[in-house]
């Protein structure tokens, strides 16, 4: 969007008056859910510079046939990115536990024609079958964690390790790896 419109937009969201916002940003028709996403903040109000680094090497190594494997899902924007170069010869899998952003990403997925090139487990990824209490900040559901406690709602997460679901899915080797899973990936 236009400057003037985003701070528009911005000012509207900050007095909680814009729930939710149906937008095309970075070549995709994205629902997005200021409110409660600081991504869908960062992608509506400042698209050109939304991980745009990150972007810039993705667009370097994969290729039509890569396999790229998102861990932490969040609204999909990293697979839909991944989705510009990997075509049908290629894969691409995300992992994404928190139900409601689950149900984002496959609303954005699907308005997208994407249903047939990602493909999404909606679980997380651990050393071990396990299952986790994963906390949900109401400001910023991307932000869900297993580690920090934001003392709001909690889901209960089932997690598998990442090389059993690779094997169960014929997934042979991975091009590139993206892990974003709010402090449990140290």
């Amino acid at each position: 969007c236009g400057f003037k419109t985003a701070l528009v937009l911005r000012k509207l969201t900050l007095q909680n008056r814009v729930k939710i916002v149906d937008e095309v940003q970075l070549g995709f028709k994205l629902r997005l859910y200021p409110l409660d996403n600081l991504g869908d903040r960062f992608l509506l109000f400042m698209p050109k510079f939304y991980e745009s680094n990150e972007f810039r090497l993705m667009a370097e190594f994969l290729k039509p046939d890569s396999v790229f494997i998102d861990i932490g899902g969040n609204m999909g924007i990293y697979s839909f990115m991944a989705a510009k170069h990997i075509d049908q010869t290629g894969r691409i899998l995300s992992f994404e536990p928190n139900p409601v952003m689950v149900e984002r990403f496959k609303f954005n997925r699907m308005i997208n024609g994407l249903d047939r090139q990602i493909e999404l487990a909606e679980i997380g990824v651990a050393d071990k079958e396990s299952s986790f209490s994963l906390s949900l900040p109401n400001k910023n559901l991307g932000g869900a964690s297993i580690i920090v406690e934001h003392g709001e709602d909690h889901v209960m997460i089932q997690c598998r390790p990442l090389l059993d679901v690779l094997r169960e899915k014929n997934i042979t080797h991975i091009d590139l790896l993206k892990i974003d899973i709010e402090k449990a990936d140290a």
